[in-house]
């Protein structure tokens, strides 16, 4: 019993005696040494553009500002690398397969490229040359058509307004919340809000003056018609004229103009009109009923009558028409 328990003793002192000499032989630095970690390789590169999401088979890490990555991987590590964004970009190529890696794996690049949609219609004629203001941005309607596109990127969320000096439009704004596609037939229709003034002017080629902000003039055509645009809450005085004519009434006065001022007429007379002698013998009756007519309807201002009248021949009832259409 005795024998046993020493035995016992001196095994677990030989032990004891064996660890305490490993220890200090790692302590000293000589004889056995511990076993390495296992060795790691970096695999690096640049995705493309700055906050790229890097993953990869175990983990992940994001890109810096100037788009570079790196990450560290054992000895031997498989998988594969993508990179991603939000907000709409895509990566070429879109991702890198790596087996049994022994090395730093350097230069390990993407393209990346930014997913954009097209924003497009028409303004309409009306609305040719109107501006497109969006969010981020602006462009301009053709000057013809009123066609319009621009791009945004993918997710993008804004308003869009057209405008354009003296038009309304329907609808006036668009909101897009988070786009994700093209968006085609994107139109509006555009409206004057600038009030129409015309009428007749009595007599073709007359002008008429008036001053919006600067002094401007619109001329009747043959018929004395005429036809302008004001702007929105004009106030002001229109004047006729035309060289021989005077106008009744000499002008006309707007206030706070907000919708169209139609059969805005004038009366347009000669200043003067003047007619020859009537001898006898030369068709005396015709000639006198074509002056009176000429008389009756321009009503001028002043009737001049150069030479003379002879009697012969004239009644009464050829005198009174002429003394009628003086009296108007």
């Amino acid at each position: 019993m005795q024998t046993k328990i020493t035995k016992s003793l001196f095994t677990i002192s030989l032990r004891a005696f064996y660890s305490l000499m490993i220890l200090s032989m790692l302590l000293a630095g000589v004889g056995v040494h511990p076993v390495s970690a296992a060795p790691t390789y970096t695999i690096s590169g640049n995705a493309g553009v700055a906050g790229a999401t890097i993953t990869y088979s175990g983990g992940s890490t994001t890109a810096d500002a100037t788009g570079n990555y790196s990450f560290v991987r054992d000895r031997y590590w498989s998988g594969s690398v993508t990179p991603s964004k939000k907000r709409g970009y895509t990566f070429s190529p879109t991702s890198r397969s790596y087996i049994w890696i022994n090395s730093n794996q350097t230069n390990q690049n993407y393209t990346a490229t930014l997913v954009t949609y097209t924003i497009s219609g028409s303004t309409g004629p009306a609305g040719a040359g109107a501006t497109i203001t969006y969010t981020g941005g602006s462009t301009t309607a053709n000057g013809t058509t009123g066609n319009y596109s621009f791009t945004v990127p993918s997710g993008w969320s804004g308003l869009v307004t057209p405008t354009k000096a003296g038009y309304i439009f329907t609808p006036a704004t668009r909101n897009y919340p988070n786009v994700t596609s093209n968006q085609s037939n994107q139109n509006y229709t555009a409206v004057s809000d600038m009030p129409v003034i015309s009428g007749n002017a009595g007599v073709g080629g007359a002008t008429l003056s008036y001053t919006d902000g600067t002094p401007k003039t619109v001329t009747a055509n043959s018929s004395g018609l005429y036809s302008f645009q004001v702007s929105n809450n004009w106030s002001g005085m229109v004047t006729p004229s035309k060289v021989g004519f005077s106008f009744v009434p000499g002008n006309m006065s707007y206030s706070n103009v907000v919708s169209a001022q139609t059969a805005q007429d004038y009366i347009a007379r000669p200043t003067a009109f003047t007619f020859a002698s009537m001898a006898d013998g030369h068709a005396e009756t015709a000639y006198f009923s074509t002056t009176v007519n000429q008389i009756s309807t321009l009503n001028p201002a002043l009737v001049l009558f150069n030479g003379d009248l002879e009697d012969t021949g004239f009644a009464l009832t050829e005198i009174n028409p002429m003394i009628n259409a003086l009296k108007m």
